[in-house]
């Protein structure tokens, strides 16, 4: 508890076998803490958080529709309780006792076969794809009564391709433009280049962002109130590379690391197959044209690392966007999804590649 008391910003995980003395003493610091219950049924416990869960008595119902979000044992005592006459239609992903009750089960895909949004505990919304295909006639859970509502010839419509938006970025105001900054370190320009190749997508995008600064623009540097999106290509080579990549960091809300380089050094790191050393050597004095050849050495100039890196090796990336260059398409891609309030955590496979 005295380590509790001294934290900054507690932050304490409790389960369900939390006893009654242990939460009465813990509410001691509930004004200042942060609680993440580790229970089952998440999303029951959501649910009821935001009001949306209506206390029904199946034994007086006629017909139930369940949705059988959380396999836990709250659903077998509901399957008990429904009344022998009773037209029970279930959409669920497994097998259980309510499932055996049911009249009609509508096979529901599991979250490994469902792409949609969602919001992590930091508050950080976040896109996930589908790492499998839905098996059988499952369906996700939100076509299944969109189906359903058409069928009925209710209007409803089904979500058939992408998620609706979570939510705004933080630090955005409704109907402002996103803030976006680029800036490069080790690189060939490569990727800014691919960047414009967006051609008059650009046109389309300077609807909804505002570019602060690029080093292909007069404007250099992030703004020191910061922007939404930063976006860094190149590796981390030498002491000003850092320095560029720990301003950005701070400057922005979201990181984006785009291109081979930013991602794992690239076509940069090959230095680290001789040292950093031995490269200087060969650039500055060993090549067969050089004459009276001089290391640069001045307090000006950013000092070689021992080893090339990616950028996640010294500050914190949100987002890798691999490829040398990445293509017009993935860079459009990233910035849809940051519009639309995701954050894509895997990239799908067409706009993730190296090479």
């Amino acid at each position: 508890m005295d380590l509790i008391q001294a934290a900054a910003k507690p932050v304490i995980i409790y389960g369900a076998g939390l006893k009654k003395s242990e939460a009465d003493l813990l509410r001691k610091v509930e004004p200042r803490a942060r609680f993440i219950p580790l229970v089952s049924g998440v999303n029951t416990v959501t649910a009821a958080a935001l009001g949306l869960i209506n206390r029904i008595n199946p034994t007086a119902c006629s017909t139930l529709f369940i949705a059988a979000a959380d396999e836990n044992g709250a659903l077998d005592q509901v399957a008990a309780q429904i009344g022998r006459a009773a037209f029970v239609i279930v959409m669920a992903c497994y097998a259980s006792p309510l499932t055996e009750r049911a009249d009609l089960v509508l096979p529901m895909a599991t979250w490994l076969e469902r792409s949609g949004g969602f919001t992590n505990t930091d508050g950080t919304p976040l896109r996930a794809h589908a790492a499998l295909p839905a098996s059988g006639q499952s369906r996700s859970d939100w076509d299944i009564p969109g189906a359903l509502g058409r069928k009925a010839g209710a209007g409803c419509r089904g979500r058939q391709s992408r998620p609706a938006p979570v939510r705004r970025l933080k630090g955005e105001r409704t109907m402002s433009k996103v803030l976006i900054a680029t800036d490069w370190l080790a690189a060939c320009a490569g990727c800014h280049m691919s960047l414009l190749d967006m051609d008059e997508r650009i046109v389309e995008l300077l609807n909804h962002v505002t570019f602060t600064s690029s080093p292909v623009t007069d404007l250099k540097h992030p703004p020191e109130s910061g922007v939404t999106v930063g976006v860094l290509t190149g590796a981390i080579s030498n002491t000003h590379n850092v320095e560029v990549a720990h301003r950005m960091r701070a400057r922005c809300t979201y990181l984006v690391a785009v291109g081979d380089c930013a991602t794992f050094g690239g076509i940069v790191a090959a230095r680290n197959l001789v040292g950093t050393e031995a490269a200087l050597k060969r650039a500055y004095l060993e090549t067969e044209s050089t004459v009276d050849g001089l290391i640069p050495d001045s307090p000006e100039l950013g000092r070689p690392l021992p080893a090339v890196t990616g950028i996640g090796e010294v500050v914190k990336v949100d987002i890798f966007l691999p490829g040398c260059p990445p293509r017009p398409d993935d860079f459009l891609y990233v910035f849809s999804e940051v519009l639309a309030g995701r954050i894509p955590v895997v990239l799908p496979s067409q706009h993730f590649r190296y090479d």
